[in-house]
C-alpha cells in the first residue's frame, strides 16, 4: 500500500509522470518517488561521485557561487536569530558552516565520508559523520537548525523535521530550502523540470506540503519565500550540455565543453526561476 510520507494519505494518490515512479498525494499536494528498493537506492547514491560528476560537475569547484548564496542566507539568518548554537544537517564540505562559525557555535552532520575527510581539522571536529535520525537525541540544544537543499533527498523528511523540533530550544528557528513542484516553471517543464531525478530527489514539495510538514511537527509562523541564487557558469555548461552527452563521436566536442566549463567555474550568474523555496518556522518560546 502506498502512503504519503507527509500526511499519511493512502487512497488519493496518483501517478504524476509516465516513465517515472513519482506519485502525487491529492490530499496535501506532496509528490514523492516510490520504489521497493528505495532505501538501498538512496543509501547508494551519496558518495564522492555524487559531488563530483554524478549530481554536481564538481561541487568543490562551485565554491565561489555557493559561498555567495550562503553569505546572503547567513546575513538574513543573523537578523532573525543572531547568536547561539546552530546545527546544519547535510553540511556537505562545510562551506556554510565556515561562514556561520563567525556568528554561531556551529555543528554539522553529513553522511558522505569524503566530504568530512576533506574539511580542515578545526571544522571536521565539529561535524558528525552520521545519519541524523540514528544519532542520540539532544533535547532543546540548538537555537537554529538549517537544511539547505537536503529535505528532498531524505527517506523520512517528516521524521527529520520532527526531531529537529525536539532538539531546538524554545524560540528556536528552523530554515530549509527545497524545490517547489507546484511552481510555474516546474509545471511548464513537467517531467523535464531540472529537479526531477529520482532516487537522488525522492521528494517534491509544494508550499502547501512543506507548510503542512512543519506545522505537523509543532512549528508555528511558517513563512515561504522564493529567493534566487548565484550559479556557477561552468556548472551550468555541464548541466545543460555535458550531463547526458555520450558517444565516441562526441568526444572532441565534449572535451572542448569540459575545458570551457572548467575555465568558467568561478564565474557566476544570478538566476531566479521562482521554483526554489526557502521556508522558515519557529518553535514557540
Amino acid at each position: 500500500m502506498m502512503v504519503c510520507p507527509i500526511c499519511a494519505e493512502t487512497k488519493d494518490i496518483e501517478a504524476l509522470y509516465k516513465g517515472f515512479s513519482i506519485y502525487r498525494c491529492g490530499r496535501c499536494s506532496h509528490a514523492f518517488y516510490s520504489s521497493p528498493t528505495l532505501a538501498d537506492e538512496v543509501r547508494n547514491t551519496y558518495d564522492y561521485k555524487y559531488f563530483h560528476g554524478k549530481e554536481f560537475y564538481d561541487y568543490s569547484a562551485e565554491r565561489a557561487a555557493l559561498t555567495k548564496n550562503f553569505r546572503k542566507r547567513l546575513c538574513e539568518l543573523t537578523k532573525l536569530k543572531g547568536t547561539g548554537r546552530l546545527l546544519e544537517i547535510g553540511c556537505a564540505y562545510g562551506f556554510f558552516l565556515e561562514l556561520a562559525a563567525k556568528s554561531y557555535d556551529v555543528e554539522g552532520i553529513e553522511v558522505v565520508e569524503d566530504c568530512v575527510r576533506d574539511m580542515d581539522e578545526g571544522l571536521r571536529a565539529r561535524v558528525s559523520l552520521a545519519d541524523y535520525l540514528s544519532m542520540p537525541e539532544r533535547s532543546e540544544s540548538f537555537d537554529v537548525v538549517c537544511m539547505w537543499d537536503v529535505v528532498e533527498h531524505l527517506l523520512d523528511p517528516r521524521g527529520f523535521v520532527e526531531k529537529a523540533y525536539r532538539e531546538l530550544k524554545p524560540g528556536g528557528l528552523i530554515t530549509l530550502t527545497t524545490g517547489d513542484i507546484s511552481s510555474l516553471n516546474a509545471r511548464a517543464r513537467g517531467e523535464k523540470w531540472r529537479l526531477i531525478h529520482p532516487p537522488s530527489h525522492a521528494h517534491y514539495f509544494t508550499a502547501a506540503s512543506v507548510k503542512r510538514m512543519l506545522l505537523g511537527a509543532g512549528f508555528t509562523d511558517v513563512s515561504i519565500s522564493y529567493p534566487g541564487a548565484h550559479r556557477s557558469v561552468g556548472a551550468l555548461i555541464y548541466n545543460i550540455f555535458l550531463n547526458d552527452m555520450k558517444g565516441v563521436h562526441k568526444r572532441r566536442r565534449r572535451a572542448a565543453l569540459e575545458a570551457l566549463s572548467t575555465a568558467l567555474r568561478d564565474v557566476s550568474v544570478y538566476l531566479n526561476f521562482r521554483d526554489i523555496m526557502l521556508a522558515r518556522a519557529w518553535k514557540k518560546g
